[in-house]
Parts: C-alpha cells; sequence; structure tokens
C-alpha cells in the first residue's frame, strides 16, 4: 500500500513540476564554440528549420526570439547578418494511470474509560480499523522543450552556440511557457550565467 501511495504522489508532484506555486521549472543548458567570441555578435537573421511541431509553432517561437534578442540590444539583419538562428520546439503529451489502493488503519478503543487489562484493549484496538479507499485517476502530463541554434551562415554545419530548456507540467499549450523557456535559455547568451541547470520563473 506504502508503495502505491509513493507512486501516486510522484505522479502528482510531475503534474505540478511545470506550474508549482504558479511557477514553472524547468532545465536549462548551454554550449558554445570555445574559440568563439559571441560577445562580438550584434546582428542576426532567422530561418525556418521545419523540426517543431509545427511551422506556425516554429515561426512563433522565431518572432519571441527576435523580440528578446531586440530587447537585448542586437539587430535583426536578413542580408548579411553575424549569426543565423534556428529554433526547434516541441510539445508531447504523456497519458498516465494511477492505480487506486485501500488503507486500513487501526483505532484505538472507543469510549473513555480505559480498558481493563493491556491485552484486552490491544484486542479491542485490533478489531476497530478506519478503512480509506483511493480510486483509480487517470494524469495527462505535457513534456516542452524549447532549443536555440545558431550558426555563421545558412549552409554552415557548424554551430556557434547552442542553449535549450525543457519543462514538465500539466499545462498542454507550449506557447504559455514558451516565453519563460526562451528567457531562461537566453540568459545564457552571449556568455553563460554561471547558474545551475534547474530553474524557476515566475507565471
Amino acid at each position: 500500500m506504502k508503495r502505491k501511495a509513493r507512486f501516486a504522489v510522484a505522479l502528482i508532484l510531475i503534474l505540478g513540476a511545470g506550474c508549482v506555486g504558479k511557477r514553472i521549472l524547468m532545465n536549462v543548458n548551454s554550449y558554445s564554440q570555445p574559440d568563439y567570441d559571441l560577445r562580438t555578435v550584434r546582428t542576426f537573421k532567422m530561418v525556418i528549420l521545419g523540426l517543431s511541431t509545427n511551422e506556425l509553432m516554429e515561426q512563433t517561437l522565431l518572432a519571441m526570439v527576435r523580440d528578446s534578442l531586440e530587447s537585448m540590444g542586437m539587430q535583426y539583419n536578413a542580408d548579411s547578418p553575424d549569426v543565423v538562428i534556428g529554433i526547434v520546439g516541441k510539445l508531447e503529451s504523456h497519458h498516465e494511470n494511477i492505480p487506486g489502493y485501500t488503507a486500513h488503519t487501526s483505532q484505538p478503543p472507543s469510549g473513555t474509560s480505559p480498558p481493563k487489562g493491556f491485552w484486552e484493549g490491544f484486542a479491542q484496538g485490533l478489531s476497530s480499523t478506519q478503512t480509506t479507499t483511493v480510486h483509480d485517476r487517470a494524469i495527462d502530463t505535457y513534456y516542452r522543450a524549447i532549443t536555440i541554434g545558431m550558426a555563421e551562415s545558412d549552409t554552415s554545419s557548424q554551430l556557434l552556440w547552442l542553449g535549450s530548456a525543457e519543462s514538465w507540467g500539466s499545462t498542454g499549450d507550449l506557447m504559455i511557457v514558451a516565453p519563460h523557456l526562451i528567457n531562461g535559455i537566453l540568459s545564457e547568451f552571449p556568455v553563460r550565467s554561471g547558474k545551475g541547470p534547474k530553474r524557476s520563473a515566475k507565471m
């Protein structure tokens, strides 16, 4: 019974993992070419990779990244950019069935008068039990992930920088959590923030 109860609690925690106390929990990572100074990057352009869950999602995410980079002082330049940026957005749903269980808890003897003897009271306690039943439940959780890559040109196969953020939660709309994921990723550009990968942001 205890194992089933712990399993149920674990899945409930996963369900709320992307929105605990109106906060989104995420893992953020970034990598860059060690011999390239990203602090020199001033201009950029966007390209559609076609690797996201759908193209409209990808276009919307690119628009969010563009707004964020421009707020950081960078400029969009479609003709001769310093870097070319692509993005991949993923949204996957996972269905979990939590089995129910029944718990029996022993209760103390009823009444206010103490038992006549230890064994009599012990027997009364064992014969008085409380039953708690938890029925089967179904929980839907969602995996939300965004990856941003920067290269020197459209045709370059070598990335200059790569940042990613992922989160699990009950929100099945990537657009709701995307601004937080993108902010987390870009906090690692042009230099690493020094923060650990586990982050949280207020929803």
